[in-house]
């Protein structure tokens, strides 16, 4: 059966593609979606299913799809655990934290430092040289700023207290 093809095929399958880039921005499955079913709509029936059949092997190899699967095995394997005196995760109850301590204030730590802060903790930020302590200071400060600007919220810059000394953990 030949169905017509729209004359602005490849413009519509472009704009979904961007579309699809921005909203799954660095998921590889929703764009081979979109290729596969441009292929659908332009290649020839058995060229299309070949060319899907590739999109898909590719898909099922990928490490994507390795984290995925790791993803959800561990989300079913946290509800079966527990302890030989009877606690698991439904009869336990967390403990309150109030205060936390973060070592080491590069990227992550500045990041990780933001969040806490941001979360209402009490953090003690960590960092043995006193240069790379001024400078994550003055970083975590522009974050916590720009972040407070976005909530329309006072920055949780009360919240943090910076030290080069792990004694004051």
């Amino acid at each position: 059966c030949k169905c017509p093809r729209p004359s602005d095929a490849d413009a519509l399958f472009e704009e979904a593609m961007q579309r699809v880039r921005r909203s799954a921005r660095g998921a590889i499955a929703p764009v081979a979606c979109v290729q596969a079913v441009h292929a659908a709509a332009t290649l020839p029936f058995a060229r299309g299913m070949e060319q899907e059949k590739q999109l898909m092997a590719t898909l099922f190899t990928s490490g994507q799809a390795r984290a995925l699967q790791y993803q959800f095995f561990a989300q079913r394997a946290v509800s079966r655990w527990s302890t030989p005196s009877g606690a698991s995760w439904n009869t336990s109850k967390p403990r309150p934290v109030h205060k936390v301590a973060v070592i080491g204030l590069g990227t992550m730590g500045r990041g990780i430092t933001v969040a806490l802060a941001q979360a209402g903790l009490s953090v003690v930020a960590v960092e043995t040289h006193e240069k790379q302590l001024m400078e994550a200071k003055q970083v975590v400060s522009g974050m916590l700023e720009r972040g407070a600007k976005r909530l329309r919220a006072p920055p949780a810059l009360d919240k943090i207290n910076y030290s080069c000394e792990i004694q004051a953990v």
